[in-house]
């Protein structure tokens, strides 16, 4: 029987473009106005209340209706008690002593962020500054210095925000060029920074509406990663880790749901902290992930981190979610907690190097590995393969089989998926079963996932794409294998076809139709030589570069016959998509 959800797709370019052609012009508000009074939309929306749906049990009301908020000295003289690298302290003390001023601070930040804008290519690490509101930020930060009325550790400290929050008189464009919101409100966790002080400079970059990890902004121009330029900075918080890691900055406001805070972070070499959910309040911020989304700080160093927390973090009247949670406590912060890594293994090339990258880091006693074959789909060599590299390097194992799982969810829902939608149910059981041994052992889970795959968007969101941060993303397929032997790994494995093996017969070059020795080539060019589409093809002789970008770039297709790419021309681009 076909899925009910087997939609026909409707097809009219050339409509699109003159919707788009018409919302540009003056004739918008000509015609939006009768429409949307035919529709009934104006009286809809009288019916709206101001408030964001729940997903989860609402807690009982507290007395008069109010959250309880709970002191922070306490807690800021025991988080400072211990000695910790930090760029926010020197620099508070800084202006204590009178070394230097927040409005020196931000004539300094002002000059590298325009030197930074005018590299080749640009850094992008902000799609907004409004000097002259920085300025007058700093100018009265400056003076509760002079007058000893300072609102505490972040006061005159500057902070750069994500653009999904709101930040009046900044618009909110949640990552796109063509969306432009204009908050009547700030954001609450905005609103905290504010109140302690910190000089909000203005929005960091970020992946288009927050969707990918890669960091990709084809609308408002990548941020570039200061380590290399060529390389990913991570997404979705992609701006807010460029600016700290740049020396911009040494503390952004950013949010994750699949990774958007830990990843970019990881990729750009800073701190990046997901606080529980409910710890930070979400109210009034971008409606991107309701019941996902966590608000957080990337800092330079991990006691900047806690010192952002410290004032984000309490109850807020606007949020319900944060009315019961313990007082932050940091007497023993320094005290290492983590007992070290997950790693997901599957006897493939991947998992296998992860595995022995982690050895070779932290010690056999510090990797945990977990071996989760699906009896109905997966080959016994694959899980021999599996044993044998786990056996070669020496760490404690569970083995699971997740048939029993994936069945228990086509039982519940009285379902029968296609093999796409089961195979990716297959990934995120994996990962839930990686972060319930993560969280029970107090380990991080390290993922498995290489440059190729994530350029090309080859993972199953937040299945394998779901980890806390990625060991070989900086490394193309072919240099994982290269890798793989370097560290030990049995050559037959480190050869082996590439497969997430989420279905029978599954093979990733086959899926692709592309072997990856083509991909990696391709992608280098375009990527980290910054070469043209065609100047790759001319290059390289390879003809299938179409099909190597087709499925980053598909979905943006129609975008990209308007705009051009930062880094390639429109003419390159139109003729790449005919």
């Amino acid at each position: 029987m076909p899925s009910r959800f087997a939609l026909p797709v409707i097809r009219h370019p050339w409509l699109l473009g003159a919707l788009r052609w018409i919302l540009r012009t003056p004739l918008a508000g000509l015609t939006a106005q009768p429409l949307f009074r035919a529709l009934g939309l104006r009286a809809w929306r009288r019916t709206l209340r101001n408030e964001r749906p729940l997903f989860y049990p609402m807690p009982p009301r507290l007395p008069g209706g109010q959250a309880t908020a709970w002191p922070v000295h306490e807690a800021l003289d025991r988080l400072l008690r211990e000695p910790a690298p930090s760029r926010i302290v020197p620099l508070v003390q800084a202006y204590q002593s009178g070394q230097w001023t927040p409005a020196q601070v931000a004539e300094a930040f002002l000059q590298a962020w325009e030197r930074s804008e005018t590299e080749a290519p640009p850094l992008r690490a902000f799609t907004q500054v409004d000097p002259d509101h920085l300025r007058r930020e700093a100018r009265n930060a400056t003076e509760r210095y002079q007058h000893n009325t300072v609102l505490g550790w972040l006061d005159g400290v500057p902070v750069a925000i994500k653009d999904e929050f709101h930040l009046p008189p900044y618009r909110t464009h949640f990552g796109h060029g063509e969306v432009a919101y204009e908050p009547g409100h700030v954001s609450q966790a905005v609103r905290l920074l504010e109140s302690a002080g910190a000089v909000l400079v203005g929005k960091a970059n970020m992946h288009e509406f927050g969707i990918g990890v890669s960091g990709l902004n084809l609308t408002q121009g990548t941020a570039r990663n200061p380590y290399h330029p060529r390389a990913l900075p991570g997404g979705s918080s992609s701006g807010s880790a460029v600016a700290v890691a740049a020396g911009l900055v040494p503390l952004a406001l950013a949010a994750d749901a699949g990774g958007s805070i830990r990843i970019p972070a990881a990729f750009n070499g800073v701190y990046g902290l997901k606080p529980t959910f409910g710890r930070v309040t979400t109210a009034y911020a971008g409606p991107l992930t309701w019941s996902l989304g966590h608000i957080g700080p990337i800092a330079a160093t991990a006691l900047d981190a806690a010192l952002a927390l410290l004032y984000l973090a309490g109850p807020d009247a606007h949020d319900p979610a944060t009315w019961h949670q313990p007082p932050l406590r940091f007497a023993d912060w320094l005290t290492p907690h983590l007992h070290g890594v997950v790693v997901g293994v599957s006897g493939g090339v991947d998992s296998a190097t992860t595995l022995a990258l982690m050895v070779r880091a932290l010690g056999a006693d510090k990797v945990f590995a977990l071996v989760m074959p699906d009896s109905a789909v997966t080959p016994p060599e694959d899980v021999k393969d599996a044993l044998s590299v786990i056996d070669k390097f020496g760490v404690e194992y569970k083995s699971i089989d997740i048939k029993p799982i994936v069945d228990s969810y086509l039982t519940a829902t009285g379902e029968n998926p296609d093999k796409r939608s089961l195979g990716n149910l297959r990934a995120r059981i994996r990962m839930s079963l990686l972060y319930l041994y993560a969280n029970m052992e107090g380990r991080l889970v390290a993922g498995t996932g290489d440059r190729s795959e994530i350029l090309i968007g080859y993972f199953a969101k937040y299945g394998d794409g779901g980890v806390d941060f990625l060991p070989i993303g900086c490394l193309y397929k072919t240099q994982v294998r290269m890798l793989a032997k370097h560290l030990g790994v049995p050559p037959r494995i480190a050869e082996k076809p590439s497969s997430p093996r989420l279905w029978p017969g599954q093979l990733a070059e086959a899926e692709l139709g592309i072997p990856y020795e083509e991909i990696d080539l391709i992608l280098y060019g375009l990527f980290d030589l910054g070469l043209t589409p065609d100047a790759v093809v001319e290059a390289t002789g390879l003809e299938h570069l179409l099909v190597a970008v087709d499925r980053p770039l598909g979905v943006l297709q129609s975008l990209l016959q308007d705009l051009p790419h930062p880094e390639v021309e429109g003419d390159a681009i139109a003729r790449l998509l005919q």
